[in-house]
């Protein structure tokens, strides 16, 4: 049985393929110490071994991240030259509820399920990461994983994943990708995404495409404003998928999130 949410050949290869363009999107411009809050909601359609599934989940996000200058632009040591301009630890922890309707038995046993039941997943992900910065360059490496805690009928979701980013281009004009990582994980740009953003005084602005866990490409789109020492931030994915037959069946995201912490350079 292939998990819905696991890595397809088909993603790895556009992971591949996006690695030269692949930044965390969520890093702000400060350092210092920051603590994110974060969630949201989508829709989309999944298939397991049997049957296909209507699914609805909502998530919540916590996310901290410490960020620290390694790098002052001056002296002739190679350390100097070469050290990025600011280096960030971070972790963070996802938690969703995931509400699953049966569409198609595809000729299933109905002992076990139905067209028409309902049931509930609760899940745990998280992830810790290390983000370099240079002017023209950003590059995040890290490792995270999920659980579903519950197990709904035939589907079956748990692994882990690396954390994979990189920034081409300076901050107020770059190409950027993420593999893992968003904030929240599912509802903030997907598990997968690539695109453009650009920066204008504090306010970020961000168009691409993401993927996974809602196995269609979406358009998305995020957006963030910092008022001081407290950033606000938005996100929006949408698309469509073929489901039972030939109709295409929307599925989106959305979510909403605050960071607050004590900056040290702005």
């Amino acid at each position: 049985m292939q998990s819905p949410r696991k890595t397809r050949p088909a993603l790895v290869v556009l992971a591949c393929l996006l690695l030269p363009f692949v930044v965390g999107f969520d890093t702000p411009d400060s350092t210092g110490t920051f603590v994110k809050v974060s969630g949201g909601r989508g829709a989309y359609h999944l298939s397991g071994c049997k049957r296909s599934y209507d699914s609805e989940l909502t998530e919540g996000n916590i996310a901290m991240r410490a960020s620290v200058p390694t790098a002052s632009g001056e002296g002739t040591s190679f350390w100097s030259k070469v050290a990025p301009a600011k280096t960030t630890l971070g972790v963070f922890g996802n938690f969703t509820n995931e509400e699953l309707t049966v569409t198609d038995t595809g000729g299933a046993s109905p002992d076990s399920a139905r067209a028409g039941d309902v049931s509930d997943d609760h899940g745990l992900a998280g992830g810790l990461y290390a983000h370099f910065d240079w002017r023209w360059l950003g590059v995040q490496v890290g490792v995270g994983g999920f659980s579903v805690l519950q197990k709904t009928f035939d589907v079956d979701r748990q692994g882990g994943s690396p954390i994979l980013g990189l920034r081409a281009g300076p901050e107020n004009l770059f190409l950027s990708g993420q593999v893992y990582g968003a904030t929240p994980l599912y509802t903030g740009g997907g598990l997968m995404q690539m695109g453009v953003g650009g920066r204008i005084g504090a306010t970020r602005l961000w168009g691409g495409i993401g993927t996974s866990p809602f196995q269609a490409t979406m358009v998305t789109l995020k957006g963030s404003q910092g008022l001081g020492p407290v950033t606000l931030s938005a996100a929006g994915m949408y698309g469509t998928k073929e489901h039972t037959g030939s109709a295409l069946a929307p599925e989106y995201g959305f979510s909403v999130g605050v960071e607050a912490g004590i900056p040290t350079v702005r």
